[in-house]
């Protein structure tokens, strides 16, 4: 009986662990469960897809992932948004790399909430045919009420949290100096990451959106062999003739200068050597 038992399970213990890696494999997002072949092929083609929404407000460019798909369908029952604009890219690993390891997820998660390495960032600016100044402020802060700067946090593998939440200061060109609230969540596939404006934020000397009327949200899906980025902002903006398309133009560029950050972040960790 002893001996039928371990011949059992040399045959089950290899069919078993088999099964396991084909349910593994399987839970991992690839391009094609995240996006159709149309907007695969128009993203490969082009390396960036934008689009602003001033009227239906649907998502057109979003991945398949439930926990982004969630997360947007929340924010816009709750913002109410009159302008959404969704920015998506990749990012192709090198033929080596594969999966993120966790080592990999923490390079990035640093990266991402080094929030001051934003300033001084710059992005192209249509209405001026030319770059120009994206943050000339950028800092963490411990509060919104104290406004101590603080450093940017850096993790280990070992304490990287699931959820965090921070605080930070920043000056702009177009909207002045704001404090806005980041939270993030890390899971083995995927960084997703909020943003919202504590403080009112005013075009001039417009006041042109209340407090927590602008919500950005960042997607970070590891597939294996490239990195996607989904980027939506959402405002809930003053009817101002010309305002929502000049707001509109504005998301869209700094999108871009966003993407290209993100994009010297990865290289940090892909490129390195």
């Amino acid at each position: 009986m002893l001996v039928h038992d371990i011949n059992m399970r040399k045959h089950i213990l290899p069919f078993a662990m088999c099964l396991f890696c084909a349910q593994t494999l399987i839970a991992v997002p690839s391009l094609d469960s995240l996006l159709s072949k149309d907007i695969q092929e128009k993203l490969f083609a082009e390396e960036m897809l934008s689009a602003a929404h001033f009227n239906d407000l649907l998502t057109s460019l979003i991945p398949h992932d439930e926990r982004i798909v969630k997360a947007i369908s929340d924010l816009k029952s709750e913002v109410k948004p009159s302008i959404l604009i969704e920015s998506l890219c990749y990012y192709k690993k090198p033929a080596e790399a594969s999966y993120w390891t966790v080592e990999d997820r923490t390079k990035l998660f640093n990266g991402i909430v080094a929030i001051s390495a934003l300033e001084g960032l710059r992005y192209y600016s249509n209405s001026r045919n030319g770059t120009r100044l994206f943050y000339e402020k950028s800092h963490l802060i411990d509060s919104p009420e104290s406004k101590k700067i603080i450093s940017d946090p850096v993790f280990t593998p070992q304490n990287l949290p699931d959820a965090l939440t921070l605080y930070a200061e920043q000056k702009d060109l177009t909207f002045g100096n704001n404090i806005y609230r980041f939270d993030f969540t890390v899971d083995k596939d995927l960084i997703l990451f909020f943003q919202r404006n504590v403080t009112t934020m005013s075009y001039g000397i417009i006041p042109v959106l209340g407090k927590n009327k602008l919500r950005t949200v960042i997607g970070v899906i590891d597939t294996g062999d490239y990195i996607l980025i989904y980027m939506v902002s959402m405002a809930d903006t003053l009817s101002i003739p010309g305002m929502k398309n000049r707001i509109g133009a504005s998301f869209s560029a700094r999108a871009q200068a966003v993407l290209d950050w993100f994009t010297s972040k990865a290289d940090a960790i892909y490129k390195k050597q």
